[in-house]
């Protein structure tokens, strides 16, 4: 089973269908991040103007675009908008619309062409860009008492010889458990925290943090279940 993660797209790499893609795309020649969402009926296209991921006491402004004309899609009313999708028309554009409109206590703007935008500044310390990771510092020991950004730094640093995701246990594989664990890469899994990437899947900030010293493993574990989602072994 393959665990969601975020597809780098280099300089002159071609721009993924959007219509039938669904996951994080990032790119790093325009500093932006973008997460389709396809719902069938609806779709929705989360832009960040990543330049400051990973930095502490800093924000990457966010918007979610979305298309309120009846048989139009977002994919198509923007492409009609920016004259084609592209990464350096969707940074442009965004880009233009934190230039123009600065907030004034709403987070939601109606454009003329029947598009509507969500608009939030994400903490930059919570924004996943893969080609950003080396601003995370690694970590030098062990922590007294554990917390997500101690994970990050682990993880973006790759100080873990092995980890593992907690995924629903296809049925003609059930034991009596209803998850399994697959191997994973520390990037993904960092991805994965930040990010979730299925519904009613936690946030790293709902996670509880269980060290063990013998084996040296870190399990997360959801903050309402008492089953292991993550493990790491460090």
């Amino acid at each position: 089973m393959r665990i969601p993660h975020t597809i780098l797209v280099n300089p002159g790499d071609p721009m993924p269908d959007l219509t039938s893609f669904q996951g994080s795309l990032d790119f790093p020649q325009e500093q932006l991040r973008l997460t389709v969402t396809n719902l069938g009926i609806s779709s929705f296209l989360r832009v960040i103007l990543a330049d400051n991921a990973f930095l502490p006491d800093a924000v990457c402004p966010a918007l979610t675009f979305s298309s309120m004309l009846r048989g139009v899609s977002v994919w198509k009313l923007l492409g009609k908008v920016l004259n084609g999708l592209t990464p350096e028309n969707i940074r442009v554009y965004a880009s233009e619309i934190e230039r123009r409109h600065p907030r004034h206590g709403t987070d939601r703007l109606l454009g003329a062409d029947g598009q509507q935008v969500h608009r939030t500044d994400k903490p930059a310390n919570m924004v996943f860009f893969s080609t950003a990771v080396g601003r995370v510092p690694p970590l030098e020991k062990i922590p007294p008492k554990w917390a997500l950004s101690h994970v990050m730094q682990v993880l973006a640093n790759g100080q873990c010889s092995s980890a593992h995701r907690a995924v629903p246990c296809p049925r003609e594989e059930y034991t009596g458990s209803l998850t399994k664990f697959v191997e994973t890469t520390p990037l993904a899994l960092l991805d994965e925290l930040m990010e979730p990437k299925r519904t009613g899947t936690s946030c790293g900030l709902d996670l509880r943090y269980r060290w063990n010293p013998v084996h040296r493993t870190m399990t997360l574990m959801d903050e309402w279940s008492t089953h292991s989602i993550f493990t790491l072994t460090l």
